[in-house]
């Protein structure tokens, strides 16, 4: 309660000052760009599965702290909210750079369908299939030393609400949780609320409806077909936003059970849950290969119940979710925190999180820290609430935040674990050659604090916020009208503006900063530190946020 009458008054104060002082305000501090990686040791290519920053600044900012050269596609080329990407010139643009990466990281459905939200309306034609497929091999053919990992998305069971059809979102949703309940129980009243549904949605939406997963598994065997062949390395099938039961876990399986029938595509093809996050896993997937140096990983939870807990958007558990996320970078699970390269700490917050739970789990992590062991730390909220959350109470404990592993809090428990396992593995691997160990620990600490604002301070203090403000204004926060979107960014730079200066007062003002990693131990501090932020598309939903520091050794 404390907490939200504190976010009140600082709205208060923030609206004050951009209603009466805005004129006045000097503009943001204009980023630099980053200085280039010398002699990177690897240079991956990345079709990206859409142009947020997830799919793209993650994965580049993440390749700099491992000294991993990223090659994204120009940002003119790539899809902008509901305006897919430009397909033939980001296949003709693949076509042209593949010869200058060590390995590529594809998302297919970039090259079919122009993005994620266009693959959720099967915007990608018969004819965008074929040749995508056709590229695959094509390039593939001409640059065999080239390593293909292409990953495809298994769409999500809400269908978008740019559809024609999104009135019957609701009803679409219980029927795919019913058909595949009806699959699995055959329970003679789910057959009857099936055939409700279908009374009252038309049979053309149904149909429409059902053929988006049919095209899905189509592309999907097709992708795994290519696998068996040789033409892709590895083959991630991701499943978007998911659920218990639902059409796409009944499209998993048949995938799966396809997948198991050959012995040699097992290792190959990996049918996981998650979407966004997997560019980044077949990131660290690829450095592992590339050293043959699996990352030993030492898993613990802030309560005994966490490892269970079926979190929102999910279809399994948190430690299945955990399993899934350190296979797919080729690491390994150990049982003790000293075979380990970094400790994987797990917390889950829910509406019965207190604050002495919350005060246990930070000196537990504060603990590891100064017996010496790297921590990479997932904040997880069932309800997504700022009070259910674990940094606060690390700040609150003197814990040495910015000398974590890793910290990761965004969106879906797959996004975060699978943004955490590749973080601290980058942080710990001693990638990075001697005489450029500066400019990853910089990079190390951009990340980080990018996290810190981003998925803490932003998403469960200031988002809630700002939605609220824009619904009262009569707008959606999900579909900004051009009359509120440099207003609505304005806000949230201001917002945040405060919450760095705060973070800066409480965790790096007068405080030395000790890195280590296998090249040794570095000592800094910060003198000073501000953020810069903006709103990639036009809605609330995420923001480009870019740290502004200066590291003195």
């Amino acid at each position: 309660m404390k907490q939200r009458i504190r976010l009140f008054i600082i709205a208060i104060v923030l609206i004050f000052l951009y209603l009466f002082f805005k004129p006045m305000q000097a503009p943001p501090t204009v980023i630099s760009s980053e200085p280039p990686l010398q002699s990177p040791w690897l240079t991956i290519l990345v079709m990206p599965l859409d142009s947020r920053p997830p799919c793209t600044q993650f994965v580049k900012e993440l390749g700099r702290i491992a000294h991993i050269q990223v090659l994204l596609p120009p940002e003119e080329l790539l899809d902008h909210f509901r305006n897919p990407s430009d397909k033939q010139a980001l296949r003709l643009w693949l076509k042209e750079n593949i010869s200058q990466a060590n390995a590529a990281i594809i998302s297919v459905d970039m090259l079919i369908h122009g993005g994620l939200l266009s693959s959720r309306l099967a915007q990608g034609t018969s004819q965008d299939i074929q040749e995508t497929l056709d590229l695959l091999q094509k390039i593939h053919t001409e640059n065999p030393h080239v390593p293909l990992y292409a990953f495809n998305i298994i769409p999500r069971l809400l269908i978008a609400d740019s559809s024609p059809n999104a009135i019957y979102r609701k009803d679409l949703l219980e029927y795919s949780i019913l058909k595949n309940e009806v699959a699995v129980f055959e329970n003679p009243l789910d057959y009857k609320k099936i055939l409700d549904i279908r009374s009252r949605v038309p049979n053309d939406v149904i149909e429409e409806y059902e053929a988006l997963y049919e095209q899905s598994l189509d592309i999907s065997k097709r992708l795994i077909k290519l696998t068996e062949q040789g033409t892709l390395t590895n083959l991630i099938i991701g499943q978007d936003d998911g659920h218990s039961f639902g059409i796409p876990n009944l499209i998993k399986e048949k995938l799966q059970h396809l997948v198991n029938q050959k012995a040699a595509l097992e290792s190959r093809v990996i049918i996981t849950r998650g979407a966004d996050e997997i560019a980044l896993n077949l990131l660290s997937r690829i450095a592992t290969s590339a050293t043959n140096r699996p990352p030993c990983v030492y898993v613990t939870y802030s309560n005994d119940a966490a490892p269970a807990v079926i979190m929102p958007y999910m279809a399994q558990s948190v430690r299945t979710t955990v399993n899934e996320k350190i296979a797919m970078i080729g690491g390994q699970e150990v049982s003790s925190p000293d075979e380990a390269n970094f400790i994987l700490y797990v917390h889950i917050g829910n509406k019965y999180t207190t604050e002495q739970s919350l005060t246990k789990a930070a000196l537990e992590v504060k603990d590891f820290m100064l017996r010496g062991y790297a921590v990479a730390i997932v904040d997880l909220s069932e309800n997504f609430l700022a009070e259910q959350s674990l940094l606060p109470t690390l700040i609150q404990e003197k814990v040495p935040i910015h000398e974590l592993a890793a910290y990761s809090g965004w969106n879906t428990t797959s996004n975060s674990i699978g943004t955490a396992v590749t973080q601290g593995m980058f942080a710990t691997s001693g990638f990075e050659p001697p005489d450029q160990i500066k400019q990853h620990d910089e990079a190390q600490l951009n990340f980080l604090f990018s996290r810190f604002l981003d998925d803490y301070y932003y998403q469960k203090e200031i988002q809630p916020w700002i939605n609220r403000r824009v619904e009262n204004m009569n707008a959606n926060p999900y579909n900004l009208p051009a009359s509120h979107y440099q207003e609505t960014a304005d806000i949230i730079q201001l917002f945040l503006t405060t919450k760095s200066k705060t973070l800066f007062q409480q965790t790096m003002k007068n405080q030395t900063i000790n890195l280590t990693d296998p090249l040794g131990t570095r000592t800094y501090k910060i003198n000073s530190f501000a953020v810069n932020s903006s709103l990639p598309w036009e809605r609330t939903f995420e923001i480009k946020v870019q740290p502004v520091f200066s590291l003195m050794e």
